[in-house]
């Protein structure tokens, strides 16, 4: 019911049964037990309904005014912005965010030379993570990788992961990662929905964004990802492309 959610088809039904199985209870001579099961159904479940009402709808309302600052704040619409305020000479204070090229010294559209990887790891489903040294690394990441488009090379994401002693200390040490990253490309946002689940953050502009987030309870990784949308859909083309020549293409 406290799932900020429509989840009202899992707990009607079983509201309806405790409710029945009250009256059942009371028909059958169990007149305490029936008559507290009926009275915690038309007194404590009311509260509670509204309570949990109430609970979501700040959530909800939570969720939309980070929407909606995530918006004031996209570098994409400031950018624009300033090339209209440079016009007419003025410029607005807004206009120091930078925007998302690349980090750990290599940048997002470049090609990626993998005779050059450090090994490799699987990000997901078919798409390989290439290691890469560098010496423009972040304290709190160890291991830095590029996820790379199949036939021409461009890397479509860079990825920073490292581990720490608990999940106290990853969401400190992402607390300093993500005021960086406010400085530097503006104001991030944090979904309350899913913050519970992986502490995850966003900065987003236009095609690229990048995502902070820490996994595990016993082995806390924290981790940072820096995307080109376009150049992902590129990378899923590539790799359907290169399916397509691999097949029979008679047996269809």
């Amino acid at each position: 019911m406290f799932i900020p959610l429509p989840t009202w088809f899992i707990y009607g039904p079983l509201y309806l049964a405790s409710f029945t199985l009250s009256i059942v209870a009371m028909a059958q001579g169990r007149i305490a037990s029936g008559a507290i099961l009926l009275l915690v159904n038309i007194i404590c479940v009311p509260v509670l309904y509204m309570f949990a009402v109430a609970v979501g709808i700040l959530t909800w309302s939570g969720w939309v005014d980070n929407v909606v600052q995530q918006v004031k704040q996209d570098p994409t619409t400031v950018l624009a912005a300033a090339q209209v305020a440079e016009d007419t000479g003025s410029v607005p204070a807004t206009t120091q965010f930078e925007k998302i090229e690349g980090a750990f010294g290599v940048r997002l559209g470049d090609v990626f030379d993998l005779s050059q990887a450090l090994g490799n790891r699987e990000l997901g489903e078919d798409s390989p993570m290439y290691g890469f040294a560098t010496e423009k690394g972040f304290r709190s990441f160890k291991l830095y990788y590029v996820v790379v488009t199949p036939t021409t090379h461009r890397i479509c994401c860079i990825v920073g992961t490292g581990s720490l002693k608990d999940r106290s200390t990853a969401e400190k040490e992402q607390a300093v990662v993500l005021e960086l990253l406010k400085e530097k490309y503006g104001e991030p946002f944090s979904n309350r929905i899913f913050r519970s689940l992986g502490n995850i953050a966003t900065i987003t502009q236009g095609q690229r964004y990048i995502v902070t987030k820490i996994t595990g309870l016993e082995h806390v990784s924290i981790e940072i990802r820096y995307c080109d949308k376009e150049l992902m859909d590129l990378a899923e083309k590539e790799r359907l492309a290169a399916e397509v020549e691999k097949v029979d293409k008679t047996a269809l």
